[in-house]
């Protein structure tokens, strides 16, 4: 985390390889987080997070986590592109699903995270929705989300509990334990194999 800390101030202060290193660093978690915010066009997203977060270095301080800075960016930069483009379905793919034995499984493991993120946008309040998305989607820290958001760690703490308890409450968590059962019965009939 110093090694990041210090290529943020090396940025900050013109150095176009240090930058370099921090997006190297920073682009799957921003890739992630892009694709929460605009599935067909994360990529894209992303680059312009970047950009924008390169021309506004003057206004970062580094005696400040960059991570959290960074991704207050992003935020801000996906709530304008979101004002300039129509609403688009979240979440088509998704990286990073478990290792599974089939392309099936796979596919099965995709729609049952898009499903959630699908049930998460429509049913949690924006915040709570924010908080858990830059939480699970980006794998940013409690204080990193905090910070992002510029809210208090127990705030987030706060969104990110009961966040959790409306989905299970709502029976969100049930796409999840389908899920579970039925990998349980794959691997159930392959041992019998």
């Amino acid at each position: 985390m110093e090694r990041i800390q210090q290529y943020a101030r090396e940025a900050a202060d013109g150095s176009m390889d240090a930058f370099d290193q921090l997006v190297r660093h920073f682009s799957r978690p921003m890739l992630t987080f892009c694709r929460g915010k605009s599935p067909r066009g994360a990529e894209d997203l992303a680059q312009e997070v970047f950009v924008t977060a390169f021309r506004r270095l003057g206004s970062y301080n580094p005696a400040r986590p960059f991570g959290p800075w960074l991704f207050a960016v992003a935020r801000r930069v996906a709530i304008d592109v979101s004002r300039r483009r129509k609403p688009v379905e979240p979440l088509d793919l998704i990286e990073d699903v478990a290792d599974t034995a089939t392309p099936a499984e796979d596919a099965a493991a995709v729609d049952t995270v898009n499903t959630l993120w699908r049930i998460a946008r429509q049913s949690l309040p924006q915040l709570q929705f924010q908080a858990l998305e830059l939480r699970a989607a980006a794998d940013l820290s409690v204080a990193e989300t905090a910070a992002a958001m510029g809210l208090t760690q127990t705030y987030v703490k706060v969104l990110l509990f009961r966040a959790r308890q409306r989905l299970v409450a709502i029976g969100a968590d049930a796409p999840l334990r389908e899920g579970a059962a039925a990998a349980a019965a794959i691997n159930r009939k392959k041992e019998y194999l």
